[in-house]
């Protein structure tokens, strides 16, 4: 399993449309079930920093990731730009393997 995660800072006028495009059902997810090997798209608020939101994609391996990213560069690229300001601030915290 290949997991990668990302921290967001949302503001509360954002937070809505933010959780249609990074949650389970958002564009982001929909984006990624186009490819072999993508498992979920879990998306997290911390209870203590409620504009703090953490996503977790998970892949069967990080070679069904790499083949996604190279397969959908352009698509990933242009959501990408296209949600960029919904969050305050971006931060990758890591990929795991497991």
């Amino acid at each position: 399993m290949f997991t990668t995660i990302w921290e967001f800072e949302v503001g509360a006028d954002a937070r809505d449309d933010f959780v249609r495009v990074y949650g389970p059902a958002g564009a982001w997810a929909q984006l990624f079930r186009t490819a072999a090997g993508f498992r979920e798209t879990i998306l997290l608020q911390d209870v203590a920093r409620p504009e703090r939101l953490v996503t977790v994609d998970r892949w069967e391996s990080r070679a069904a990731w790499d083949a996604f990213r190279e397969g959908q560069h352009d698509a990933y690229t242009e959501l990408d730009l296209a949600t960029s300001g919904l969050a305050r601030t971006e931060r990758h915290l890591g990929t795991l393997e497991g």
